[in-house]
């Protein structure tokens, strides 16, 4: 009897803690995909795969980001070298979607990044333009 009373007592704080799903905010979701862009710089492919949302970690999808990455720093861009700030295209609720531009040695590009609130705001979209 004691041990359920207790067990209740140590529950109560936990019901009357609010419950709020992880949003994927305009600085969440910058910070993810820098996170992300840096990781893929050094080649960490495991870390970069870990802010990815389910589909983007499948083995198929992360085996053609490997690659489609690693070909476009041999044959056009040089070494990843930095990003830069972050600006929100999108913020509607259901997705946050930003641009971030990308420093290479041997020129720029801008990433489109989008997270999901319904995937805990992982990174579900990736486009490089």
């Amino acid at each position: 009897m004691r041990i359920h009373r207790l067990a209740l007592l140590l529950l109560i704080p936990l019901a009357l803690t609010p419950f709020t799903p992880a949003l994927a905010t305009p600085s969440a979701c910058a910070t993810k995909a820098a996170t992300m862009l840096d990781a893929l710089g050094h080649k960490d492919y495991a870390a970069a795969s870990r802010l990815m949302g389910a589909q983007l970690q499948e083995p198929l999808q992360q085996k053609m980001l490997i690659s489609m990455w690693e070909a476009l720093i041999r044959d056009s861009w040089g070494p990843y070298q930095s990003h830069g700030d972050a600006s929100t295209i999108v913020d509607d609720g259901t997705a946050t979607t930003i641009r971030l531009p990308l420093q290479f040695e041997h020129g720029s590009t801008t990433a489109t990044i989008t997270c999901h609130p319904k995937s805990g705001g992982a990174i579900d979209e990736f486009v490089l333009l």
